[in-house]
């Protein structure tokens, strides 16, 4: 289940009031902080967006504190803001918001080097192509080159889609082969729904984990202390003793794979790192010889050989969504024995 690319229209930052707690915004933002979806930014909507902003908190503060509310002044605390604050402030506070989710989200922003090619625009343009609509068309221009750049970065970078939330009619009409417009609130929902079990299966990785490690390290050990893995190295000579100094697994629980998901289950796969020490006791034939006709070695010379190295496991796990079982199905250790090639 691969990571969603998406793009959020200028449009519903202005339908959520831009940056209010708990708005879908937000919880956007807060998705692409846990990792759950990456967020793209064409340069120009990021203009834009600040433009709207700074404007319409300039309204309000003008609204707010308009000679035609000085009854409020009985309030003190309305005169108090009266006199402390300004729209140089306001200003301040509405770029401030906006670097803050810009930040918050790790946004990428798409640079005009994505959108240089104005031939399409303007053929989209004089052709009435969306998303150009009837009327003031020209108020078009930075979604058709946020379009542009976002289906250059589509192309350049190989993805399957961008995910396009919006809700202009123009936009949506918008006809691409690497962009998918959904509404935004339907996909908020989503997300949130998905985000719950993904938080849930988080919680299980971080429980388990620990508890299978000695297993995985047992089983690890056992596959270590076994001579025939050791003759191609050891030239296939003699081996005495197999003494396996160091052997620790180690998990990052936020660091998984999902490969399948059903709506009773998700299919996920882990790579835990295995740092493993091993010291073999073998006949070393660089010395001596063997003589045949008395079937005995004479010189003989015994060396150990220090095999240290690290691996990774590969362990696939099963989570059952209905009561958040998490159990394994398979523990592949072929990359260990490939570090003993």
């Amino acid at each position: 289940m691969g990571k969603d690319i998406i793009f959020i229209d200028t449009n519903v930052f202005i339908s959520e009031h831009y940056f209010l707690k708990k708005n879908r915004i937000t919880t956007l933002c807060n998705l692409a902080a846990k990792s759950r979806i990456n967020i793209l930014m064409p340069e120009i909507i990021k203009k834009e967006i600040a433009h709207h902003i700074q404007t319409d908190m300039r309204h309000a503060f003008n609204a707010v504190t308009d000679k035609g509310n000085c009854v409020l002044k009985h309030d003190e605390r309305y005169d108090q803001y009266c006199n402390t604050s300004s729209k140089k402030e306001m200003d301040k506070i509405a770029s401030t918001s906006l670097e803050t989710f810009l930040t918050h989200s790790n946004t990428y922003i798409l640079g005009y080097d994505y959108c240089t090619d104005v031939d399409i625009i303007f053929g989209k343009y004089f052709s009435k192509e969306k998303p150009f609509g009837e009327g003031k068309k020209k108020d078009e221009f930075p979604d058709a080159f946020a379009l542009l750049a976002l289906e250059t970065y589509c192309k350049r970078n190989k993805l399957p889609q961008i995910i396009v939330l919006s809700q202009d009619g123009d936009m949506k009409k918008y006809n691409s082969p690497y962009l998918k417009v959904i509404e935004y609130k339907a996909y908020v929902s989503q997300k949130l729904a998905e985000d719950t079990e993904l938080t849930s299966l988080e919680s299980q990785l971080e429980s388990m984990i620990p508890l299978w490690t000695k297993d995985w390290e047992d089983s690890i050990l056992k596959t270590l202390d076994d001579e025939s893995l050791y003759a191609p190295i050891c030239g296939f000579s003699d081996i005495s003793d197999i003494d396996i100094t160091a052997c620790e697994v180690s998990a990052n629980p936020s660091q998984y794979y999902i490969i399948e998901n059903t709506e009773e289950f998700l299919s996920v796969e882990i790579y835990p790192t295995v740092e493993f020490q091993v010291k073999v006791r073998h006949q070393d034939l660089d010395y001596g010889y063997y003589d045949s006709e008395d079937h005995c070695w004479y010189g003989d010379v015994w060396s150990t050989k220090d095999i240290k190295s690290s691996a990774n496991i590969k362990v696939t796990l099963n989570f059952q969504k209905e009561g958040s079982y998490l159990d394994i199905e398979d523990v592949d250790l072929e990359e260990v024995l490939h570090r003993l090639e």
